[in-house]
């Protein structure tokens, strides 16, 4: 009762839940555990899994936010669970989206003149399986890519496609995944 008088008074939420798939989990697990930081309950949001992560007594709102903000870059969702909340279960709808007009298959362009020298390449499709699009390949990009995104890709400097495989406009945990775990790291060390 003292915990949780403590907890309200603090404004800090009792735990953190995260969503994403079997990648995006286990990194969740990893950054819960160097911190010390309890996984309190497991449950599902349609295909993708549900962490629920304790917020130790004593912590600074601060290390929450910090903690959230790492998982932001990880995980599909990231929510605060206020501890009023039912602790004992942490199943939740699925996130459903889904993308209107034609079907789309590609991930990600990429530059041809570097894509044979470039091991991010092979690592984007590692990601993209690892992400739930086991069929992934990579392939010429073809003038029906250029016509899906309005002529905004120029096939001159982008000429190879990560095709996921299938049609990616209902899967929103894979798409998420992949832009978390593949698309945002590429990014970060461009600009850094």
């Amino acid at each position: 009762m003292l915990a949780l008088a403590l907890a309200l008074s603090t404004g800090l939420p009792a735990a953190v839940e995260a969503t994403g798939l079997q990648p995006q989990l286990r990194l969740i697990r990893e950054q819960a555990a160097k911190l010390g930081w309890p996984i309190t309950c497991v449950g599902h949001a349609g295909d993708e899994g549900v962490i629920r992560i304790g917020v130790p007594n004593g912590t600074s709102s601060n290390a929450v936010e910090n903690f959230e903000a790492d998982l932001i870059g990880i995980a599909s969702s990231v929510t605060d669970v206020p501890p009023d909340a039912d602790q004992k279960h942490c199943d939740r709808k699925p996130t459903r989206t889904e993308s209107s007009g034609p079907p789309s298959r590609t991930l990600i362009f990429w530059p041809g003149a570097e894509f044979n020298t470039d091991d991010k390449a092979s690592r984007l499709l590692a990601v993209a399986r690892d992400c739930g699009f086991p069929n992934a390949h990579w392939r010429p990009i073809r003038p029906e890519d250029v016509e899906q995104f309005s002529g905004k890709i120029d096939p001159n400097k982008d000429s190879m496609v990560l095709d996921a495989g299938r049609d990616t406009r209902t899967l929103y945990g894979p798409i998420i995944c992949f832009l978390n775990l593949g698309v945002r790291p590429l990014i970060r060390k461009d600009q850094g």
